[in-house]
């Protein structure tokens, strides 16, 4: 009944009150140096309830660090996820990724100090990209505390981890079991660039948070995405390919240059350009229109399936990831290489423009053999060629 509810809701907040109580005299007895004695709140489920190694994971502390101030951090490490021996591409099973392309468990990071408590999460590696990993959170904003976090995984011989933000601030301490925990006010952490120092007795590593994005480096890349589906075979081929070829790049890479205006490109670079001006207007002034205005083109590979069609595979990077494996087509009409409407509409797909009439996505018959023969409304394909044939 309605009185029992609020009797619920009191007693769980009066709890809530009280955990929150005990944490905040935590940092302060931290603070005047005291030892904290290990405490159980009364309406505490005993852990060993849920750590039972099966269906929870078990966690160790690895890290501490306590701040003048009076507030401390604690990491604590999961088990391994043991991942690997069930295989990340079971579509692919001939190709598995390096070790550093997947996290080998959980990490838990815990904050509290006088007045603010926060929690979050990261994961560790085994073995670290190029020995190391970071990861940025933004804690304490909901206690009007907020603090920019970096925790460092670093292997090898460094000792101590200095960060620098863009704006000047900066913090630096001392690795622990290969894990450091560097902070400083403000927020904004995911998007701030910042500068990373690793010091030790080989001499001091500095990276940017540019370097430590993994997943836009091509060599990441590489080693961690199994080999996107192949383009068609070769066919007959241009008169002159080479000439053909650097045509068929240059009007792509003209058609989605955002520095140049619109009407200041040839009007012939698609072989149907309807409904797109109003979906690239939708997509810009859309939820993803600061994706679309960064976004930048370049083609990977490309392949002519006859003298009069080419097959292309291309990438698109923005300011939220790169979208890499797109596919597209070409075809020699009255002199011009000209792209496939469906190109486009495909792309503004991704930022939630639909061009009317809808276009299928353009995908090489390769795709359908590696992932199945299913459309992408989700109906089975019966003739898979006539599904992957390129729009008219």
């Amino acid at each position: 009944d309605v009185e029992a509810a609020a009797r619920a809701e009191a007693e769980a907040s009066a709890a809530a009150s009280a955990d929150r109580a005990q944490a905040e005299a935590e940092a302060a007895d931290r603070a005047a140096g005291a030892t904290v004695a290990a405490t159980t709140p009364a309406n505490a489920v005993p852990a060993t309830d849920f750590a039972d190694g099966e269906n929870y994971p078990q966690y160790e502390l690895v890290y501490e660090r306590t701040i003048d101030d009076g507030s401390y951090f604690r990491v604590s490490r999961g088990t391994n996820w043991d991942t690997r021996e069930h295989g990340y591409y079971p579509e692919v099973p001939d190709w598995q990724p390096a070790d550093f392309c997947f996290g080998s468990g959980e990490l838990r990071l815990g904050f509290a100090g006088p007045g603010v408590i926060d929690v979050s999460g990261a994961e560790w590696f085994e073995t670290p990209f190029h020995g190391v990993n970071v990861s940025v959170f933004d804690l304490g904003w909901a206690d009007q505390q907020p603090l920019r976090v970096a925790l460092v995984q670093a292997t090898g011989d460094p000792t101590s981890a200095r960060v620098v933000w863009d704006d000047g601030a900066s913090d630096e301490t001392a690795l622990l079991n290969g894990y450091a925990v560097l902070r400083s006010p403000g927020t904004g952490a995911y998007q701030a660039p910042y500068t990373l120092e690793l010091v030790g007795p080989s001499g001091t590593q500095s990276l940017t948070s540019a370097e430590l994005d993994r997943y836009r480096n091509p060599e990441y890349r590489q080693a961690c995405e199994p080999p996107p589906p192949a383009l068609p075979d070769a066919g007959e081929q241009p008169a002159d390919a080479t000439a053909a070829e650097a045509e068929v790049r240059a009007n792509f890479l003209l058609l989605v240059d955002q520095s140049i205006p619109a009407d200041e490109k040839p009007d012939n670079l698609l072989d149907d350009d309807t409904g797109v001006d109003e979906a690239i207007a939708a997509a810009r002034e859309g939820g993803f229109g600061e994706s679309v205005s960064s976004a930048t083109y370049s083609v990977d590979e490309l392949v002519f399936t006859s003298p009069t069609e080419a097959w292309f595979r291309y990438s698109i990077d923005t300011v939220n990831g790169l979208f890499n494996s797109r596919y597209g087509t070409a075809h020699l009409n009255n002199g011009v290489w000209q792209i496939s409407r469906a190109v486009i509409c495909a792309d503004l797909g991704l930022a939630g423009a639909s061009c009317e009439p809808y276009a299928e996505e353009i995908l090489p018959p390769s795709w359908y053999e590696r992932y199945g023969d299913v459309g992408v409304e989700g109906e089975v394909v019966e003739d898979v060629t006539a599904a992957t044939a390129a729009p008219d």
